[in-house]
């Protein structure tokens, strides 16, 4: 449960972007596959991690203290950045046939209309 609500909020966030006009929706140039990589990293490092950190403090932690705290966030830190690394990657590598393929599927099944 706390995966699927860390990466809904993320989903949220950027399905919010897209509507407010930061992301664009159909991104057609390089430069638009680097912001949407920028913006998977800094949701991943600043939201989707920490939430997901947030539920290793209260399943593995005995008390829950500064102690506590502090470990539990700074040993998910390189977990948290190594993910959001891959995300700005496959962005910014393969975002534009990755997202012509789920635009395809979107078409086809109907959906999002």
């Amino acid at each position: 449960p706390w995966q699927m609500f860390a990466y809904g909020v993320g989903g949220l966030l950027a399905g919010l972007f897209a509507h407010w006009g930061v992301l664009k929706r159909t991104p057609a140039k390089a430069k638009d596959f680097v912001v949407l990589g920028i913006f998977g990293f800094l949701t991943i490092v600043l939201i989707v991690g920490p939430l997901l950190d947030t539920s290793t403090l209260f399943m593995m932690a005995n008390t829950i203290n500064s102690t506590s705290v502090a470990a539990i966030y700074l040993s998910g830190l390189p977990v948290n950045l190594i993910h959001g690394t891959a995300t700005l990657l496959t962005m910014v590598l393969v975002g534009k046939p990755l997202l012509e393929k789920l635009q395809r599927i979107q078409v086809k099944y109907g959906m999002m209309e």
